[in-house]
């Protein structure tokens, strides 16, 4: 729109209000009715990937660049050099870390198929981990690729720590053998009775009234552990109405005794 002296000066115009002034209300809407893009969905894979949550911890810690690389140490103003310590030539990023060290190509030369290994190397961090994630170049294995790939980077980062810790660059063949194993385990317990039980039961405790025209008597006891204890109790008649209610002191006791 041309300016227009008439209406003012320019001002700051909040467009999801009709008057143009900013309120939660109108923020809290316009996020809800938000239409998720590929960019954003990206960030739901770890939580809907099928196994243990310390994995699914890393591919978040991933998607958000908080793996402490070297070169995330060195950004951060700690005394240490942003180069790779196992292959002494590049700068340690994160996919330098988990994909691009000349110390693991082998790895993932023998894991992606050769038709997809030219694109496999070449996507930034957030796009390699959202298309593995989806298995966008359809790998085909007796495994899901999407549990092959969470296992591998994870597995990765530990060997890479094991290397920095012990001093022991230990061989591609070896963590294959570690990924495959690990991948394995999880694909079995995915396909198993076990993962379709549910991961927790909720278990609800209340007070039940007595029959009419009965009352109840609840106790309970503490105990130090230099044994002093108490106890206390509460009657109630059928329609959970107080009647009366008892605290006193028993002197040294065990648990035990407190209770009975």
């Amino acid at each position: 729109m041309p300016p227009a002296p008439h209406l003012g000066p320019d001002r700051v115009y909040w467009c999801f209000n009709p008057r143009g002034l900013f309120n939660i209300r109108s923020a809290y809407e316009s996020l809800c009715h938000h239409n998720l893009d590929a960019q954003d969905k990206a960030w739901n894979l770890p939580w809907a990937w099928k196994g243990p949550q310390s994995i699914r911890l890393f591919i978040w810690q991933i998607l958000h660049g908080k793996l402490k690389t070297h070169s995330e140490l060195y950004r951060r103003n700690i005394p240490v050099s942003d180069v790779c310590v196992r292959c002494g030539v590049s700068a340690e990023d994160i996919l330098h870390a988990v994909r691009d060290c000349s110390c693991i190509k082998s790895l993932w030369l023998r894991l992606v198929p050769a038709c997809h290994q030219l694109s496999f190397c070449q996507s930034n961090l957030r796009a390699w981990v959202a298309a593995n994630m989806q298995n966008k170049w359809r790998i085909d294995y007796e495994l899901h690729w999407d549990c092959i790939f969470g296992v591998a980077i994870w597995r990765l980062w530990f060997w890479r720590n094991h290397f920095i810790m012990a001093g022991k660059l230990v061989d591609s063949k070896t963590i294959y053998s570690d990924i495959m194993a690990r991948a394995s385990e999880i694909h079995r317990i995915n396909i198993s009775h076990l993962s379709q039980q549910p991961r927790h039961k909720e278990i609800f405790f209340g007070w039940l009234p007595p029959p009419w025209p009965w009352c109840k008597l609840n106790t309970d006891d503490s105990c130090k552990n230099i044994g002093e204890a108490g106890a206390n109790g509460v009657i109630r008649n059928s329609f959970g109405n107080w009647i009366s209610g008892l605290s006193m002191n028993i002197g040294e006791s065990s648990v035990i005794m407190a209770e009975l």
